[in-house]
């Protein structure tokens, strides 16, 4: 696979909006700030620091522009800059929101993979969001720990105070931080913030809180104590970034005359996708069909490929049981040899039955033998490290790469026979090891780790090798032919 050798230079002013802590209302200021900067006429790109599905909605929302996930622990740092570089192109501003507070990231021994390193790595200024509530002086210390605990203090240009009580407790803050007395340069009142609901696995869709007519009443609040031209005038003095860079970039597989067809199932219940894998899928030959788990009746017979990204299938579980066209469409897909993978949400899809909390069960399309059981506590969260024991659809046995969990859902085994599971797993915080990769066919590979194709694109590549082999052989294929490696159970 051919490395790029690349000199990129970004121009464009780039503002990291930190936070002092998790549920301080990053996603809110960030958001308002992209509307703001486009009112002054501005073109806005926004980004997320670290792996997250739901965040980059709402930016969306408020820039008019598809928001993209910088995660430097997984994409590493060649392929994180060229992806920024990318997407910086045409835009006048890059507002990068941070995640939890501004120096959390994968280890309580470094900054890496927190906001402040992403700072540095992208030569970024920085704006610091603290929850001002309760306090008057004790803000101004808050604020001096953060910025003296940084190596570099005058990347931090700007500190908002969020949930402010008025006008006059916002001075307070300012005359309380007198050794910087222009860092503060804005707040909120807390009984003007519009309030963002969340679930288990974070925050609500935009379209379910209104958010768009939020927007507009946050706006208006923050503009009454807040001047953003002030921090656009800040920005300007931001010199450019240049870097060189070497990255991965395979060959197509198949030429463009003669593309792909791969479906992605993405919809209300499927949405845990970094679209950025689209482009990747399409500039190694493919054509994405967006598919509809309630919609759609059946998958189309001409597709090479099936895509099955996380979301919400336990939201939408009637719904999709109900679905029995698709749920059998599937099962005979998977039947006939066609390369499925599937993260998460996709991987309970796949499963035999759902049970809720509540007792309730759902049968799913009964690929996998497994029940799977939503719980009412989280189950697992975080990085890991990735090294497969066999073959797949998604490469030979050895293929390593990085990949993060998040779910409040556990499995069961409904077979008295193993299910392969051919992935070797190490956590990056208890450095534990499991496996898992579940493998019930050799055209079927599932899993409850996210990964980004785009930071391993020989994953992508060999997916599509994959899925040009079942093309091949397709006019062969019968669908009362089941492989002898099956353990599918179809009703």
């Amino acid at each position: 696979m051919p490395y790029i050798h690349k000199s990129i230079e970004i121009r464009t002013p780039r503002l990291i909006v930190g936070g002092t802590h998790s549920g301080v209302g990053k996603t809110l200021i960030s958001c308002l700030l992209a509307r703001l900067f486009r009112d002054l006429g501005l073109r806005v790109r926004m980004f997320k620091c670290g792996p997250d599905y739901i965040d980059p909605s709402y930016h969306e929302c408020a820039s008019g522009q598809m928001s993209l996930n910088l995660d430097h622990w997984m994409l590493g740092q060649d392929c994180l800059i060229e992806s920024f570089a990318a997407a910086c192109e045409g835009f006048d501003l890059a507002i990068i929101e941070g995640v939890m507070g501004l120096y959390d990231g994968v280890s309580a021994d470094s900054n890496h993979g927190s906001a402040a390193s992403l700072a540095e790595l992208l030569d970024a200024s920085i704006l610091l969001v603290g929850d001002a509530s309760g306090m008057a002086r004790s803000f101004a210390a808050l604020v001096h720990g953060f910025q003296t605990f940084a190596e570099q203090p005058e990347r931090l240009i700007a500190v908002i105070a969020n949930r402010v009580g008025s006008a006059g407790h916002l001075q307070l803050l300012k005359r309380a931080l007198s050794d910087h007395p222009d860092l503060i340069i804005g707040g909120l009142c807390k009984q003007k913030t519009p309030a963002i609901p969340s679930r288990h696995l974070g925050l609500q869709w935009p379209e379910e809180t209104n958010f768009d007519s939020q927007l507009q009443q946050g706006t208006e609040e923050l503009a009454k104590l807040f001047s953003v031209e002030h921090l656009w005038q800040r920005l300007q003095q931001q010199s450019p970034l240049r870097q060189s860079l070497d990255f991965f970039r395979p060959s197509p597989v198949v030429p463009p005359s003669k593309p792909l067809k791969i479906g992605l199932m993405k919809d209300e219940v499927f949405r845990f996708y970094y679209p950025e894998q689209s482009q990747l899928l399409e500039e190694l030959g493919a054509q994405i069909q967006l598919i509809s788990s309630i919609e759609d009746n059946s998958l189309d017979d001409d597709i090479d490929g099936l895509i099955i990204p996380g979301g919400y299938p336990e939201l939408f579980a009637s719904e999709l049981a109900a679905n029995q066209s698709m749920l059998r469409s599937i099962q005979l897909a998977a039947k006939r040899g066609l390369p499925i993978y599937a993260e998460c949400g996709g991987l309970i899809y796949l499963s035999q039955r759902l049970c809720l909390p509540s007792g309730t069960s759902f049968p799913m399309a009964g690929v996998l033998p497994l029940k799977i059981t939503l719980r009412e506590s989280l189950q697992a969260l975080g990085y890991a490290e990735i090294v497969t024991d066999a073959p797949s659809i998604i490469g030979e046995a050895g293929m390593r790469f990085r990949c993060h969990q998040f779910r409040y859902s556990s499995y069961e085994l409904l077979d008295s026979e193993p299910l392969a599971q051919i992935y070797k797993i190490k956590r990056r915080r208890s450095e534990t090891e499991e496996l898992e990769g579940f493998q019930p066919c050799d055209n079927v590979l599932a899993t409850y780790y996210h990964t980004n194709w785009s930071a391993n694109p020989s994953l992508a590549s060999h997916f599509l090798q994959s899925c040009r082999r079942f093309r091949q052989k397709r006019p062969l294929a019968s669908l009362d032919h089941e492989p002898a490696t099956s353990r599918m159970q179809i009703p």
